[in-house]
């Protein structure tokens, strides 16, 4: 009998192998054949006593190194396997059945899991023994457990045996690619694992194995709340290896959902009458020959979802497209807000949407009468209706305008931002790898302890700062910081769309040769919103960046294959370098548009920008493209090649994205001063003297008074004969509040004793100077009340 191989040993030995070590793998007995699982050899076999001693010696032959190793000593393992299998057996005996198979469906092992077999819960030396017995029965194929018993139950010395002895040359092709990937060590296996249990359960080798075995395997999963990322892996390594032979390279292509058929598009909206689903459904057929699958969902969302689904709500049992008066009404002040009580600002494509619907059946009708005749009604949406549609997209363009220059100063301070997140996650994570595990570290004054993950591993990049329970995964850091600054770099060198970004190979980097000889750098933008494919000459930034992030990704000189998939579409690319993709145990994918997002809105945050209203602004991918089209703009590239530059056919749509200001408001009104001080005097314009300063300085010396300052214009003299409490020009100094209070109440006196005397002349000039004194200090009492704390406060001082 061989000694039995350790689980790294046994992976180390097979990839010698296969890189020509003179270490050849040992298998622990012949491998086994699997046949197909309609005539296996070994399950739902009728039990008879050659078939018992034929499983018995069959179990013995694989557990007896399992038993050797658990024992400690050799030569013991054939007889503890044959007792623990034997005793196994038998008590498989005492249930109904023509096959062991059978009667371990009559034992109900899923309803127990751990002590549903006497054996296991006998002392742990049974326990381990009758684990080992049902690992050699399951190995063999004589019987075939479910998912949930294969997860509720331990299968100790199990997967790394199962590679060895079934299909092993499948096995090894599969390692090897996923060692290739430099997928970790847990990841190759747990992959494996994956594949395995569906094996077992389906009673089928690896290469035999496709996508709807898989697919059933993951909704498993899902029922029961277990992980299914590490299915992703298993299913790229094992294309690379050639199994899953026809299946799609990505195992999302199975999983995620595809493309709808226009019924299933409006009948996810549960329409209750049958003749207009009918006739909405021929509608959006009509309409996928003309429009790309996102327009034709999003057209079906207004049409059927917020149109027709709310005309049944709100009218049960409706069964015609036309509509009286009150019921458009009704649905039309509806849709004006949202179900949260806020305005609906896209109101109009919807009303559009509608009013095309209808006018089209009309149209339809005239060609082919016999289908579209009956509906041909009135369209409940009239031009009244829409007509407003050009002032509200105004408002949305003046909107977006503000927005981009709102954001637009802030724009250096995120790049450099950017940069310095990036070099500190690198300066951070080079620190943490020199740090050993559980050791704390100072990183820019703040303490981190680094610390293995859960299983012990030794290689982790995962931290935790001192005082906060969250990890930090200081690899990931690392790619998020290093993509982000990337993105906002070629963002705002080319105004791409953020699906054009993630669309970006390293195959969209071209060159063009000069008739000079000099070559330019080009970036190839696939088609994207408008179908139409454009290229854009790189600055010497966007190349910096491009190169960086080719580099970043690239693994040994090579940027690795990957599917993308577009969510708008709902399709999967072929493999190709995408340049945006991230490297998940040893599987790449290409980054989402949320992710983009997140960390846009996270670098923002962690800026700390702030609006001139205090406002956190939240920058967003589109926003750079708005920038980009503004600056050059602004720095007078022409409008019609920014159009074609960003991939605009109309340039009605690049002036929107263009928070251009009015220069030639500007330039007209400094004509306009430029002239007019043409044809004033010459002089006005000529340098003071030193004695014409002089005065200028002592004339502003000589404007303070009793109560304050004097505001006439410079050169004026007082025309009031002094009278400065009625004087407009007069600015009471808050110091001297108390003098004008005496002033008043000295003329309150005044008037009291002109009264007594009947010094009427005087009474009335003394009453109209108080009431100027009351209006001085009522403006006094108001800008007091508006200054800032500290500018009042230092006034009272």
């Amino acid at each position: 009998m061989a000694r039995v191989l350790s689980r790294d040993e046994s992976l180390r030995r097979r990839l010698d192998k296969k890189t020509g070590s003179p270490y050849p793998v040992t298998p622990l007995i012949r491998p086994i054949d699997d046949p197909d699982p309609d005539s296996h050899d070994w399950f739902d076999k009728p039990i008879d006593a050659a078939e018992r001693a034929r499983v018995l010696q069959a179990g013995v032959e694989i557990s007896a190194p399992w038993f050797d190793s658990s024992a400690g000593y050799a030569h013991y393992g054939p007889r503890k396997a044959r007792h623990a299998l034997t005793a196994l057996l038998a008590w498989f005996d005492q249930f109904p059945g023509d096959s062991y198979q059978q009667r371990w469906i009559a034992a109900d092992p899923d309803a127990r899991p751990g002590d549903w077999c006497p054996m296991l819960s006998a002392g742990p030396s049974k326990r381990n023994d009758a684990r080992f017995a049902i690992n050699a029965l399951i190995m063999l194929g004589v019987i075939r457990p479910t998912y949930e018993w294969l997860f509720a139950n331990k299968q100790s010395r199990f997967w790394r045996d199962w590679t060895l002895l079934h299909d092993a040359v499948s096995w090894d092709r599969y390692f090897a690619a996923a060692h290739a990937a430099g997928a970790p060590e847990r990841g190759k296996w747990w992959g494996a694992q994956h594949l395995i249990r569906i094996s077992i359960v389906n009673g089928i080798p690896a290469t035999s194995i496709h996508g709807g075995h898989v697919v059933a395997y993951r909704e498993f999963l899902q029922s029961t709340n277990r992980a299914s990322g590490r299915l992703f892996s298993a299913w790229h390594f094992a294309r690379t290896a050639g199994l899953l032979q026809g299946e799609p390279d990505d195992f999302g292509a199975l999983v995620k959902l595809g493309q709808r058929t226009p019924a299933e598009i409006v009948d996810r909206h549960q329409i209750a009458s049958s003749r207009v689903r009918d006739v909405l459904v021929d509608y959006i057929t009509e309409l996928s020959t003309t429009r790309d699958y996102g327009s034709l969902e999003a057209c079906a969302a207004e049409l059927v979802g917020l149109f027709w689904k709310q005309i049944e709500t709100a009218n049960p049992g409706i069964d015609t497209i036309a509509l009286t008066a009150e019921q458009a009404t009704t649905w039309k002040q509806w849709l004006m807000v949202r179900p949260d009580g806020t305005e609906r600002r896209d109101a109009d494509s919807t009303l559009s949407a509608v009013r095309s619907f209808y006018l089209d059946l009309t149209a339809w009708a005239h060609e082919e009468p016999g289908r579209w005749a009956e509906w041909a009604v009135p369209c409940p949406i009239s031009v009244r209706d829409v007509r407003g549609s050009g002032k509200r997209r105004r408002a949305r363009t003046h909107r977006m305008q503000a927005r981009t220059r709102t954001l637009a100063p802030h724009l250096p301070a995120l790049i450099a931002h950017a940069r310095t997140r990036y070099e500190d996650a690198l300066s951070l994570q080079e620190l943490v790898r020199a740090t050993p595990i559980g050791e704390p570290f100072t990183f820019k004054g703040d303490r981190y302890v680094r610390h293995p993950t859960k299983r012990g591993a030794s290689s982790t990049s995962y931290v935790t700062r001192e005082g906060q329970s969250k990890r930090i995964d200081t690899d990931s850091r690392v790619t998020s910081t290093c993509l982000t600054w990337c993105a906002i770099e070629v963002f705002r060198h080319t105004g791409v769309r953020v699906e054009e970004l993630l669309e970006l190979t390293h195959l969209s980097i071209r060159q063009y040769r000069k008739p000079d000889g000099s070559i330019l750098p080009l970036l190839q933008i696939a088609p994207s919103k408008t179908d139409e494919e454009r290229v854009v000459p790189c600055s010497p930034e966007l190349t910096a960046a491009l190169a960086r992030v080719v580099s970043f990704v690239s693994i040994d000189g090579v940027v690795p294959l990957c599917i993308r998939r577009d969510p708008h579409e709902r399709t999967h690319s072929a493999p190709l370098p995408h340049l945006f993709q991230l490297r998940e145990a040893g599987r790449s994918r290409v980054v989402s548009f949320g992710t983009i997002r997140y960390w846009l809105i996270e670098l923002a945050n962690d800026l700390g920008l702030r609006d001139v209203d205090g406002e956190t602004i939240v920058v967003l991918p589109h926003d750079f493209r708005r920038m980009f089209i503004t600056d050059i703009v602004n720095s007078g590239f022409p409008i019609h090649l920014a159009a074609k530059l960003v991939g605009h056919k109309s340039l009605d749509i690049t002036s929107s994205y263009t928070a251009v200001y009015q220069r030639d408001v500007f330039d007209a009104y400094e004509d306009f001063i430029a002239r007019r001080r043409e044809s004033r005097p010459s002089q006005e314009y000529r340098e003071p003297t030193q004695s014409e300063w002089a005065e200028f300085v002592e004339h502003f010396g000589q404007r303070k008074i009793a109560l304050g300052n004097c505001h006439r214009p410079y050169g004026a003299a007082c025309v009031h004969e002094h009278a400065c409490i009625r004087c407009d020009f007069l600015q009471v100094d808050p110091a001297q509040a108390g003098r004008l209070t005496e002033i008043t109440e000295n003329l309150q006196a005044q008037v009291t004793e002109a009264e007594r005397h009947q010094w009427l002349g005087d009474v009335e000039q003394l009453r109209l100077t108080i009431r100027h004194a009351h209006r001085k200090a009522d403006e006094l009492t108001s800008r007091a009340a508006t200054a800032p704390p500290l500018i009042v406060a230092a006034r009272a001082t």
